[in-house]
């Protein structure tokens, strides 16, 4: 058992930070300031400032994340947090303050780039553990055993459970096993942070692309105008069929005294209730 949680927990832990590492690396060589590098999700056990950016243990080793600068971080901030933080750290204090390192100030093709440094990082990784991998192994005799074919569905993803029982049994099959398993990991996390999901880096490299392109055609602002009116629908079209789900739709509305949602419909009815009395007014 200790060496299964064993065996995930690198395995996991290596694979995702070398993905941010990737991240990280890009930031720094294109001048995109970094405020957090932290190993682990959750709570901050222990951190400490490294130049500009801080560097975080975190309570849950299972990989880590990226925090660059930009406007939302600094907003997030309260007033004490900030004038704490010019008067302990002030390098890292200039950079969050300073919009010129802000990763939304920097041209579309450096957005782009930083966001897909991680997976870049997780393809490298890869092929560096081939050499190793398919080196000739060791001769020895062949015997023969009856075994069952097992069946499986290509189509089915595995879930985390699953993923535990692999890793803990490539710990215990050794360090080649350990090593083709990081291998197939690495694979499946940059393929998987391409796609153009929320909250994945294919997301971000893919409103680059798209910024990078109206800007060429000269329709920067209103692409600006098209991606804010479409996360702006998709964030109530999430919110409304949660309340639907959950049938608290109707009560929400009717127990909030201030709602836009309550004030539309209020508008709705009244603009019918006059339609429908100039129709019988009309009416002989």
């Amino acid at each position: 058992m200790i060496k299964r949680v064993v065996g995930f927990v690198a395995i996991t832990f290596l694979v995702i930070v070398s993905h941010e590492l990737g991240h990280f690396a890009a930031a720094r060589l294109t001048g995109t300031a970094v405020t957090r590098f932290s190993l682990g999700f959750g709570p901050v056990v222990v951190s400490r400032y490294v130049g500009p950016t801080e560097v975080a243990l975190s309570l849950i080793p299972l990989g880590g994340y990226v925090e660059l600068a930009d406007r939302v971080s600094l907003q997030a901030m309260t007033a004490e947090d900030l004038q704490r933080l010019q008067r302990e750290h002030p390098e890292a204090y200039e950079i969050i303050a300073s919009p010129e390192g802000w990763i939304s100030a920097k041209r579309p093709w450096v957005q782009f780039f930083v966001a897909i440094a991680g997976s870049l990082v997780n393809a490298i990784f890869t092929i560096l553990l081939i050499p190793y991998l398919l080196r000739a192994g060791t001769a020895g005799t062949l015997r023969l055993s009856d075994f069952d074919v097992l069946e499986a569905d290509r189509r089915r993803f595995i879930g985390p459970i699953t993923m535990f029982r692999i890793a803990g049994d490539a710990g215990e099959r050794g360090f080649p096993a350990m090593l083709m398993l990081t291998a197939r990991f690495n694979i499946g996390v940059g393929l998987l942070q391409l796609l153009p999901l929320p909250i994945l880096d294919g997301s971000h490299a893919l409103w680059a692309a798209l910024a990078s392109i109206a800007i060429a055609a000269g329709y920067g602002v209103w692409l600006d105008v098209v991606l804010v009116g479409l996360l702006s629908f998709a964030v109530y079209a999430a919110y409304a069929k949660a309340m639907l789900r959950l049938g608290e739709l109707r009560a929400y509305l009717q127990a909030t005294s201030y709602n836009p949602l309550s004030h539309l419909q209020d508008f709705i009815g009244q603009l019918l209730r006059k339609r429908y009395e100039q129709r019988d007014s009309r009416s002989p």
